[in-house]
């Protein structure tokens, strides 16, 4: 294995960039993975150890060393990283490294990245050329993720680099919209209404966003979709079905909002008959 590579990666692990820089002086592989299969630079980007990271890609570190295919790329680790994240990302970036690289969970930076939330590294991502519109395989694309997440910076990060707002997953036949609702974002609701999402779209059982609302009990993404136009009474209606599939009582605000909108939209109805009868009593010419 060799002392220098020893070295080498206990010095990565613990971002100590000048005995790094001396293992690789005495000889070390910057590509070499230890034991358990991982390289110096997945810990050095896992650490956020920026100045480690950067004398092994000068080094002539391999910026996709990973052991094996399946294993998290030294971007992955960057993607999460709170601290020296984007720093090192951004690094790892500009040195080659493939954003679109997937693990073994179908996962990739992008998907990682806004699954917590880390919006500087979502911005040097989709700047790289990461699609926004890739799956995992649970079939989630990254607005399934921002949506079920709330993670309302890193959706409208998404949106803005036109993220498909039908994308579909592919086990429950989800929407983004579906996964907002669910989560109980009402930002997240309005944001995808506005950026075109289908309101009334069905999943692989026929529910709407507004059913997932129903079926979590959120109140105020209910409302949102209700106020963007959502059919109140197809939403009693899936209520009752999805509440009644999972053993559950229907949620006093979530009743109580169906029915005001749904009185609302029948009032709405009767006057509209009303003025469509006065009209075709009023005699011709007036």
């Amino acid at each position: 294995m060799g002392e220098a590579n020893i070295r080498l990666w206990r010095a990565a692990m613990d971002g100590e960039e000048e005995e790094l820089r001396s293992a690789l002086e005495a000889g070390a592989d910057p590509s070499a993975c230890e034991e358990e299969g991982f390289a110096a630079l997945q810990w050095a980007a896992r650490g956020g150890h920026e100045g480690c990271l950067r004398a092994l890609l000068e080094a002539g570190a391999d910026p996709e060393s990973a052991g094996s295919d399946e294993r998290r790329s030294p971007l992955m680790f960057a993607a999460v990283r709170e601290e020296g994240g984007a720093i090192c990302a951004e690094a790892l970036l500009r040195a080659g490294a493939d954003p679109n690289r997937a693990d073994r969970d179908g996962e990739t930076a992008l998907s990682l990245a806004v699954e917590r939330g880390r919006e500087d590294c979502l911005r040097a991502l989709l700047g790289a050329g990461a699609d926004p519109d890739r799956q995992n395989a649970r079939g989630m694309g990254a607005l399934h993720i921002a949506a079920q997440r709330g993670r309302l910076g890193c959706l409208e990060l998404l949106l803005g680099r036109g993220a498909k707002t039908e994308l579909r997953e592919r086990h429950r036949g989800s929407a983004p919209l579906h996964w907002a609702a669910h989560s109980g974002s009402e930002e997240a609701v309005r944001a995808l209404l506005g950026a075109g999402a289908e309101r009334e779209a069905k999943d692989a059982n026929g529910m709407a966003p507004l059913a997932w609302a129903l079926w979590a009990g959120k109140a105020g993404a209910a409302r949102a979709l209700l106020e963007a136009g959502a059919d109140p009474k197809a939403g009693l209606a899936s209520q009752e079905e999805a509440l009644g599939m999972a053993g559950k009582v229907p949620s006093a605000g979530c009743e109580g909002l169906l029915r005001e909108f749904a009185a609302r939209a029948e009032a709405e109805e009767l006057e509209a008959a009303a003025r469509a009868g006065a009209d075709s009593r009023r005699p011709r010419g007036l």
